[in-house]
């Protein structure tokens, strides 16, 4: 349970004794109530492969961490790739999913939640049927990808060319797809 102090910052209780416990609190919003974040006002960004947008961006949490929703079409999904300072975690809401991680092979679907920490090559698929999941991002910042290769792909500009600069201004890096090995 949380609540918070008199100075403002969170602090955790149990909930069998009520006692104080450590915790890590997100960064405060500029609203005493929280943050909206109505539909109409979410960055949106669409690929050849997937649609989504960015539902929280590393402005609205701090850098804490970046929420986003994203459409995947049937039988597609991004290269293996790697992020070098960010964990990333995947809940599946609509589909079927097969998510590669290193060596592992994981079948998904709705309700599932995998976690990739930074560093482990992954890749992500959606089924026959297309797939809708959420994806977190912590700390924040790879959200910006999207948006910057989105702009590229309205250019007619978003072929690996220009995506090895973007790849690495965000701390990511692209895996030969045709590796049988990802690590």
């Amino acid at each position: 349970m949380m609540s918070e102090t008199s100075a403002g910052s969170a602090v955790s209780t149990t909930a069998s004794t009520g006692s104080p416990g450590p915790t890590t609190a997100l960064p405060r919003t500029p609203f005493p109530w929280g943050l909206l974040r109505p539909s109409a006002e979410r960055a949106r960004f669409r690929l050849p492969f997937l649609d989504g947008s960015v539902l929280l961006a590393g402005q609205d949490t701090g850098d804490a961490f970046a929420l986003l929703e994203m459409r995947l079409a049937p039988d597609r999904g991004p290269d293996p790739h790697i992020h070098r300072e960010e964990d990333e975690f995947f809940h599946v809401v609509e589909g079927a999913y097969r998510f590669r991680i290193g060596d592992t092979i994981l079948d998904c679907g709705p309700g599932d939640v995998v976690k990739v920490e930074r560093g482990v090559p992954h890749q992500l698929t959606a089924g026959p049927a297309g797939g809708r999941h959420l994806t977190m991002f912590t700390p924040a910042g790879p959200e910006g990808w999207f948006l910057e290769a989105d702009s590229l792909a309205r250019r007619g500009a978003l072929d690996l060319a220009a995506l090895g600069p973007l790849f690495e201004r965000y701390g990511m890096t692209r895996v030969d797809p045709t590796s049988t090995r990802m690590t």
